[in-house]
């Protein structure tokens, strides 16, 4: 069939003399959002009739075709499996992930699977389409056309290295102030929390840390509590001194 013109729902192309359709999800087995970047006006390209409906009132038929299906189906010949490690290019992000093609076919990152940090990062805001990556298979489900991928199990998970102990102190950055306290990097995707009950021991002095403190700004605060197995850390700035009342 040769392509005769595209549209934002697919492209027309002619077989002989009589015209068929071919939708947008009809173009390939990847996901398409504008016909353009499969065929061009004037190509020729294979296709398989789908269907061909009766003729209207005026002696007019349509006819439906498909291209992907003239073509070999990527999902039946998948040469990756579960646990490989791979490197592909961003081709679609979302709000919740980030997409590349591998072997023709869509591989889905998740947005919590981007990093080891707790708060999962905006994909939009971390990664462009072309941006290049690598990533580790982690299911496939031919039937329902669905990859699974990470990124951050490609690297070293930072809370199997971690050393800090409790009563350690450290010195660092405020990454992000909530209602309830301030979160610091500890490391490479960990972070930790600030109670706003833990900056002062009066509440005078408390509220007036909740007000001048800001994201960007340099803390050091004591390690109180470590839970590895829910990745939560707990400090506290006011037991780098002794309480009011200490005796």
């Amino acid at each position: 069939a040769r392509i005769k013109s595209l549209t934002q729902y697919g492209a027309f192309a002619s077989i002989g003399n009589v015209d068929g359709l071919i939708h947008i999800t009809e173009l390939s087995y990847q996901r398409v959002s504008d016909p353009s970047m499969v065929v061009s006006v004037g190509q020729e390209i294979p296709v398989r009739i789908l269907s061909i409906s009766e003729e209207d009132g005026k002696g007019r038929r349509k006819i439906e075709l498909s291209h992907k299906q003239a073509l070999p189906d990527p999902w039946e010949s998948l040469t990756f499996k579960v646990g490989d490690v791979l490197d592909c290019t961003i081709d679609r992000i979302t709000d919740y992930g980030v997409f590349c093609t591998i072997d023709g076919v869509p591989v889905m990152v998740h947005r919590s699977e981007l990093s080891w940090a707790q708060k999962s990062p905006d994909p939009k805001e971390h990664y462009s389409v072309g941006d290049p990556i690598r990533v580790k298979i982690q299911s496939i489900d031919v039937h329902k056309k669905k990859i699974a991928a990470s990124v951050r199990e490609t690297t070293e998970n930072p809370w199997d290295t971690l050393t800090l102990e409790p009563g350690d102190v450290v010195e660092t950055v405020i990454t992000n102030k909530t209602n309830f306290g301030f979160f610091i990097t500890v490391a490479e995707g960990i972070e930790g929390l600030i109670h706003n009950n833990e900056l002062a021991w009066t509440n005078i002095e408390k509220k007036a840390m909740m007000e001048s403190l800001s994201v960007g700004d340099t803390v050091k605060a004591v390690l109180l509590e470590i839970d590895k197995g829910s990745h939560r850390l707990s400090f506290s700035i006011k037991h780098l001194t002794q309480p009011p009342f200490h005796a």
